[in-house]
């Protein structure tokens, strides 16, 4: 498993008026990512709620979904990816999985920047966190936090 390593418990308090106004927009932004990333037989469905964000988080948080969703697509080879947003006291959880044909975790070339900076350091830099958990043949699930404000 890789982590972003990063405590929910240690992230500051943001005023509320440094966070987005309506927690709607994050799940209307994350199906506007999976209408994008939609292709021919290639599906993304979006599923759940989330709660407010600070604007770092936010955007950390959608460009590691897209992150996610673009390497199921040009890689997992599988027609479908699930995206589930839910929020449980002061997190906001996504879940992207799929069903494709999964990697090795220890076998990702060290020039690989995809999962280890697009995914895991954009969410620990905003005080967020990431796991990855995938094998061979069984898929990949990423599991992305961000503290609510």
């Amino acid at each position: 498993m890789l982590d972003g390593g990063s405590s929910l418990g240690a992230t500051r308090r943001t005023p509320p008026e440094a966070c987005e106004a309506d927690a709607g927009d994050l799940v209307a932004d994350m199906r506007d990512i999976a209408k994008k990333r939609s292709r021919d037989r290639f599906i993304v469905e979006v599923h759940g709620t989330a709660g407010l964000l600070t604007e770092p988080s936010r955007s950390a948080l959608l460009a590691a979904v897209d992150e996610c969703v673009l390497n199921s697509r040009h890689h997992a080879g599988t027609e479908h990816v699930d995206v589930l947003l839910s929020r449980s006291g002061s997190c906001v959880t996504v879940v992207i999985s799929d069903s494709g044909q999964g990697f090795d975790l220890l076998e990702l070339p060290p020039d690989s920047i995809g999962v280890k900076e697009s995914v895991l350091a954009r969410m620990r830099d905003v005080g967020g966190r990431a796991s990855v958990f995938s094998v061979p043949g069984r898929g990949t699930t990423v599991l992305l936090e961000a503290a609510t404000p």
